[in-house]
């Protein structure tokens, strides 16, 4: 429960929060998000007994997959918040 609300706190406080603070956070779960792909995809035994290794290896690949395009998201993301920045009086 207590997860749930840290993060809608932090859903309603990053829009007002500095811009690095929030690129930070990004930068941080796109990394954590190709980290745990490559441990799924290499880690030699089952790392959760809730499927099979080969839905580990998928789960991995996606993850592996999903870390480049989650980095583009937050890439154009930040480049539309600069310039919206840029082109306030």
């Amino acid at each position: 429960m207590s997860a749930f609300v840290a993060g809608f706190a932090l859903s309603r406080l990053l829009p007002h929060l500095s811009f690095v603070i929030p690129v930070t956070l990004g930068l941080q779960a796109t990394a954590m998000l190709m980290a745990l792909g490559i441990v799924y995809l290499h880690f030699p035994g089952l790392i959760c007994t809730a499927y099979t290794l080969a839905q580990q290896r998928v789960a991995g690949a996606g993850l592996v997959r999903a870390a480049p395009v989650a980095w583009v998201f937050l890439w154009g993301w930040a480049v539309r918040r600069l310039a919206v920045a840029r082109s306030l009086p």
